[in-house]
């Protein structure tokens, strides 16, 4: 389970000056996603958790992932051991165990300028992709942008929300993701 379908809905991001946070605590259908993982935990059947789409940059409409009473569930996330002095509850409360994956933060700058190249030439050609306007720029001017996107949005909430909270883990794994910035090249977006 994904944790970036409980981003926000675009538009709401937008009416919420909150677009250029996306992935930021803040940006998360919080309540929403604590919910779902509560009656998972309580075994209710066919949860429809939400699907997220990395082509148009939004939640996708009527279209679900069904948790079934599963034995095992990996729930993905970069701000799933948030803490907040203003809930009751966190998302973590409903994680029996903890994994944090670890690299430099050089590796991961790498891994987003090749993730960027890579979808320029995949899912930016399609007409309803969010970054369709990144379709045919040059590859040094794609690299800008990316580099920016990385400095000023990626690496700041890396740095302030996502790295702190390595702590809270249960395992730390340090990986060099060189072997999966070659491994992109094979995924489909």
């Amino acid at each position: 389970m994904t944790t970036d379908g409980y981003i926000m809905p675009k538009q709401e991001l937008i009416d919420k000056d909150l677009l250029s946070k996306k992935g930021y605590p803040e940006s998360y259908d919080t309540k929403t996603l604590i919910s779902h993982l509560k009656q998972i935990k309580n075994n209710e059947r066919n949860i429809q958790t939400y699907t997220y789409s990395h082509i148009t940059y939004d939640r996708l409409k009527d279209q679900y992932h069904n948790i079934d009473c599963p034995d095992i569930l990996i729930i993905e996330g970069v701000n799933i051991f948030q803490v907040s002095p203003h809930e009751e509850e966190l998302v973590s409360d409903y994680i029996d165990y903890k994994i944090y994956l670890d690299t430099t933060i050089e590796n991961m700058k790498k891994w987003y300028l090749n993730r960027f190249l890579l979808l320029q030439e995949e899912a930016f050609q399609k007409p309803d992709s969010h970054f369709y306007k990144y379709r045919d720029i040059p590859q040094e001017e794609a690299i800008t942008i990316a580099t920016d996107l990385w400095d000023n949005i990626n690496e700041v909430n890396l740095i302030k929300n996502i790295l702190p909270t390595k702590n809270r883990s249960d395992l730390v794994l340090y990986k060099n993701h060189a072997h999966v910035i070659e491994q992109l090249k094979f995924n489909k977006f």
